[in-house]
């Protein structure tokens, strides 16, 4: 069994040796292997050293990093909410890089870094290019 917990992917189980291509998640199925390999998981991280490196700061915005395609896709300030909502497939309040139509935008608006973005980073984002 494989356990598939990052970022954005929390909880997917896969039987590699009978599905090498990873194509059915077994996670509903197999609720308890789900918790036994996350415990696992969890032991062996809370082994591991504090990384020595500092994360690469972020480089500042600029408006020539937005294509004339980019902006058009952003919502005006008013339809930020109805925009959010519309792309939330799921409906759980944050989204994805599966549910975000392009993969640039997502990866600035994803200010924290953990593969999701809040209606929160979409308004701080549009904020910061609309103040350039």
């Amino acid at each position: 069994m494989k356990l598939v917990w990052s970022g954005a992917v929390q909880g997917e189980l896969y039987d590699v040796v009978n599905d090498p291509g990873e194509s059915k998640n077994l996670a509903s199925e197999r609720p308890n292997d789900v918790k036994r390999l996350k415990a696992l998981l969890d032991a062996w991280s809370a082994q591991m050293a504090e990384p020595k490196w500092q994360p690469t700061p972020r480089a500042k915005l600029k408006p020539n990093q937005l294509t004339a395609n980019q902006r058009a896709a952003l919502p005006q300030s008013e339809q930020v909410k109805q925009w959010f909502d519309r792309l939330d497939a799921n409906k759980d309040g944050k989204l994805s890089a599966e549910e975000f139509p392009r993969r640039r935008l997502f990866q600035m608006m994803d200010t924290n870094r953990d593969g999701l973005v809040t209606i929160d980073e979409v308004r701080k984002f549009l904020e910061t290019i609309r103040g350039l």
